[in-house]
């Protein structure tokens, strides 16, 4: 009987050393299971901050469970995720490089990608683009055709003047995905700074072609783009016919815009409609930008022959910026021209007046003494002397002494005593030539006490 109740009590012991150890597993489980979802509905619920935008509240939620807890991947990732959605850079930066040294600790790769695409665009944004370039290469290296890494690190070289790496980069976003408008306008841009401007003309059409509804500010962007393409080929007229549409905007005109089309005018000899544009337009353009529109207007008015006219428009765009291209070095160059104001029976386009001048100044008798007429030059005769005055205040170019030398020669006259009136003398590569050594210059001091009225 003894027997039978030690039995008894055996099996009540080893039953009750189960019931003890299960319960014991099960508050174990349980308290693992009640930390894991813990953690689990901490991280949800900063999530979901997140996804509604309220990063301080994600943020103070992050921080709170930091204090208490290690903090894991996912959690420096939030409060990444936070800090960025503050426009709080660089903690964002901090807290996605702990993340990211985790995830390299723990050899997992389930963020990493993410992590690395937001480390290189925060450091882009922040302007290090150092840092940026070798995130976005990691990322490359995962996965070579990755579109983002290629395009971002395309636009940093782009912005770092780099643009033979720009071009590469974007050459091979374009090889993997062909259809996109925005890829063809940078390398348009990157081609454009490359001075290889044929093909930033075949990119920017391309752009053109692929685009289904552009904005009005990227429509005239790119338009502008290709304009100026057409003006680095002296293509004036393509560029002009481009430019041109945009006046129809009378209440915006760009200074820039009317620079431009004065340019693609004077290179088209139109120098007349240059000088309209710049008297329909110039007022509405805002004062402190009338600047480079005067030194344009001021070459379109010496082209055609109103010197005095180019001098005060000169005036007028060096009392705007006084340091504007070499405008200071002109008012210098034609002071000799304001203070010798008889100098406009020269250089006016009033032929009747230059023709008096001139026979009066040469002591010669009537127009037959003119043997030859010309745009830039006449050239008189008086028995056996020559005088070639040259009614530009310039230097005379080379293509212009040539012609000089080959009028001549077509005369009969190359053996003539030659004199050459010109105020600015001759272009430096005409002085070693035999026509100007058998010839007599006569130009600065000399011109002016030539021709000066007592």
């Amino acid at each position: 009987m003894n027997d039978s109740i030690g039995g008894i009590f055996t099996d009540l012991f080893y039953f009750l050393s189960i019931i003890s150890l299960l319960a014991g597993l099960i508050m174990i489980v349980s308290f693992i299971f009640l930390k894991f979802f813990k953690k689990e509905f901490f991280l949800n619920a900063i999530e979901e901050a997140i996804k509604n935008k309220e990063y301080k509240k994600a943020l103070d939620k992050a921080l709170l469970y930091l204090k208490e807890k290690e903090g894991n991947s996912y959690l420096y990732y939030y409060i990444g995720e936070a800090y960025e959605g503050l426009s709080q850079h660089y903690s964002a930066i901090e807290n996605y490089e702990k993340a990211l040294a985790i995830e390299e600790n723990e050899k997992t790769s389930s963020l990493k990608p993410e992590l690395l695409a937001r480390l290189g665009h925060l450091y882009q944004q922040i302007k290090k683009y150092e840092e940026a370039i070798g995130y976005y290469r990691l990322i490359l290296k995962i996965n070579p055709r990755n579109l983002n890494a290629l395009w971002n690190l395309a636009e940093i070289y782009y912005d770092t003047k780099k643009y033979n790496q720009a071009k590469e980069f974007i050459e091979k976003y374009i090889f993997i995905k062909q259809n996109n408008p925005g890829a063809y306008y940078l390398l348009s841009r990157i081609n454009f700074a490359l001075e290889d401007y044929q093909n930033s003309i075949k990119n920017i059409e391309k752009f053109f072609d692929l685009s289904e509804n552009i904005s009005p500010a990227l429509n005239k962007e790119a338009l502008l783009l290709l304009s100026d393409d057409y003006i680095a080929l002296h293509k004036y007229t393509d560029a002009y016919n481009i430019l041109k549409g945009f006046l129809s905007d009378k209440e915006h005109i760009q200074s820039d815009i009317i620079k431009k089309m004065l340019v693609c005018l004077i290179n088209m000899n139109s120098f007349s409609t240059a000088i309209q544009l710049v008297n329909d337009y110039l007022l509405k353009v805002p004062p402190s930008e009338r600047c480079s529109i005067l030194y344009e207007a001021g070459k379109a008015y010496l082209e055609v022959g109103e010197v005095y006219k180019a001098l005060e428009v000169w005036d007028s765009a060096y009392q705007i910026d006084p340091k504007y291209l070499d405008l200071a070095e002109i008012r210098r160059k034609y002071d000799v021209l304001k203070q010798n104001l008889w100098l406009e029976n020269i250089f006016s386009n009033n032929i009747e007046t230059f023709e008096d001048f001139c026979l009066r100044k040469l002591k010669l008798q009537s127009i037959n003494n003119i043997m030859e007429r010309q745009k830039d030059f006449y050239i008189f005769l008086d028995n056996l002397i020559c005088s070639i005055i040259y009614r530009r205040p310039s230097p005379v170019k080379e293509k212009t002494f040539k012609k000089m030398e080959d009028i001549l020669k077509n005369y009969g006259y190359s053996n003539l005593s030659i004199d050459l009136y010109s105020l600015f003398g001759v272009e430096n590569v005409c002085k070693d030539t035999l026509f100007y050594k058998k010839l007599k210059e006569i130009s600065g001091d000399a011109f002016i006490e030539f021709f000066k009225e007592s």
